[in-house]
């Protein structure tokens, strides 16, 4: 009796090992493709948010590039027409005034990339080529004999804000656009 106790007993404990052995290798098996599955889905995931990233990101490296190239156009055609004090041969003026024009649309295109640390540089710099408007209107004022008296210190103070303030406002758009690009390193 005590041999079938014992032979019952070995029965049952190989039949609970190897009951427990086939029931771990199925959970392992199922949470192993689980696993997998889960795993699969986390890289693919992955993988788009740093295409969304690089693409915003790539998106904003280009509006900033265009947006300064545009910026020093206008700058350098303000700064030439302040400084010939609108005396610029008429077919001259609307290739100018395309420059200053090109970079005030950029900017209202691509105001939305941008941080407010760049919006204000631009601004400032928007509102320093508004000076190219003002000696070519003077400078049409004082053709037609008007405005003789205040066109001649208006030039002087357009002229000496072309040579102080428009540089300063230029490399503070430089400075502005140098820390939004190191920002977009990923």
């Amino acid at each position: 009796m005590i041999d079938q106790f014992i032979g019952f007993v070995a029965g049952s404990s190989l039949a609970l090992v190897v009951l427990g052995f086939l029931a771990r290798s199925i959970i392992l098996h199922f949470l192993g493709k689980d696993l997998e599955k889960y795993k699969l889905e986390l890289k693919t995931e992955a993988e788009k948010s740093q295409l969304v990233f690089n693409r915003f990101h790539e998106r904003k490296l280009d509006i900033i590039s265009v947006l300064y190239e545009r910026s020093v156009e206008a700058a350098n055609a303000t700064k030439y027409a302040v400084q010939m004090q609108g005396n610029i041969e008429e077919s001259e003026i609307p290739v100018l005034e395309k420059k200053v024009k090109n970079f005030k649309e950029q900017y209202e295109l691509a105001r939305l990339w941008l941080d407010d640390e760049c919006s204000e540089a631009i601004d400032q710099l928007l509102e320093q080529n508004t000076a190219f408007y003002k000696v070519i209107n003077a400078a049409q004022l004082r053709k037609n004999g008007l405005g003789s008296g205040w066109v001649g210190k208006e030039f002087l103070k357009l002229w000496e804000d072309a040579e102080s303030k428009l540089p300063k406002a230029q490399q503070n758009l430089k400075r502005v656009f140098q820390q939004a690009l190191k920002s977009i390193k990923p």
